[in-house]
């Protein structure tokens, strides 16, 4: 293909389209339907997230799509906001898995390799309004290459995640060490669904943090508002699991979800084998609520990659995403591991 005719196909797929900021009723509407429907489809996409992580967390939002022929979005980004002296940044916030970067129908590699795909637009609004921009990609968008040549630095992350099943299917999979631990230590533990056991959780899993050596990502009474926050409007589920002869709660997750997959969002424990009898409960549970997926949201740290790994999920890669350079203070990012 001619330069020339390079340049008339790219003007021709681009021709009338223009970055557009969705935030009147029927932008946020068609915002969720894409969020709904799209490969990369997570509650961390839904804008109740965004409004839930904007009340509690103080960090604001802007929502960039890029429209089609028809004016139905045709690929956007749910961009994170935080004003860091002059300059102005997109952050992933805490305990976020990746950036909702959403296509209505992925680019395809001759979109990609011709430059008329819909990150050039993306990454043109992100550019022109950000001075830094840090961001994860959802693991089914494979092909970054219209980033990195873009000179974006693209970085590998990884995830472990599983097909979800009844008991007999989820524990086939897990290693014997693991089955082993939890046929023998069932009996001594009741794992419980609650609505008040959010912040107990908090407290679990700020202590599982502070035995790895790592600082909790934010405060542990904003994490329990944000986690609560969408509790109470369906998107998050809350399990505990207790001592049968008595004590206090030794294992807890807020399970985050949408419509088929769910995350292992919030999680902790005390040593033992409490977070392994309740997740071979759990999982058979949400599989029951008609979950399909179930992701651990990272394994990218050796000793809890290793837990997670002995469950049997299957490793799946994402990345992230930057350019620019700060300026001033460093930027702390956070990955849920």
């Amino acid at each position: 293909m001619s330069d020339l005719s390079t340049r008339a196909d790219k003007q021709a797929k681009t021709a009338g389209h223009r970055v557009v900021s969705p935030v009147d009723p029927a932008g946020a509407r068609a915002w969720n339907v894409l969020a709904d429907t799209c490969s990369q489809a997570s509650p961390f996409a839904h804008l109740a997230f965004a409004e839930a992580v904007r009340e509690h967390l103080g960090i604001g939002y802007r929502l960039i799509a890029v429209p089609d022929a028809d004016n139905n979005i045709r690929a956007g980004v749910m961009a994170f906001e935080r004003q860091v002296l002059m300059q102005r940044r997109a952050v992933t916030p805490p305990f976020t898995p990746f950036t909702s970067v959403l296509f209505a129908a992925g680019p395809s590699e001759h979109e990609i390799t011709s430059g008329i795909s819909a990150y050039e637009p993306l990454l043109d609004a992100l550019e022109e309004r950000y001075g830094y921009a840090d961001l994860r990609l959802h693991p089914s968008l494979t092909d970054v290459r219209a980033i990195s040549w873009r000179g974006w630095n693209v970085q590998p992350f990884y995830t472990y995640c599983l097909n979800l099943g009844d008991e007999s299917e989820v524990l086939e999979r897990w290693s014997a060490g693991a089955r082993r631990t939890f046929l023998r230590d069932r009996p001594l533990y009741e794992v419980v669904e609650h609505p008040n056991g959010i912040e107990e959780i908090v407290e679990l899993c700020l202590g599982s943090y502070r035995r790895h050596g790592r600082d909790l990502p934010l405060e542990p009474e904003r994490l329990a508002g944000l986690a609560a926050h969408l509790q109470t409007r369906g998107r998050a589920r809350a399990f505990t699991a207790y001592p049968v002869a008595g004590g206090e709660a030794e294992a807890g997750v807020v399970i985050l979800h949408d419509r088929t997959t769910a995350y292992y969002w919030i999680a902790g424990s005390r040593p033992g084998s409490a977070m392994t009898v309740l997740l071979g409960n759990v999982l058979p549970r949400l599989h029951r609520l008609g979950l399909r997926r179930f992701d651990f949201m990272g394994a990218n740290t050796p000793g809890i990659a290793e837990f997670k790994r002995r469950f049997g999920p299957s490793l799946v890669s994402y990345y992230r995403i930057q350019f620019g350079r700060p300026r001033g203070a460093g930027l702390r990012t956070f990955l849920s591991v």
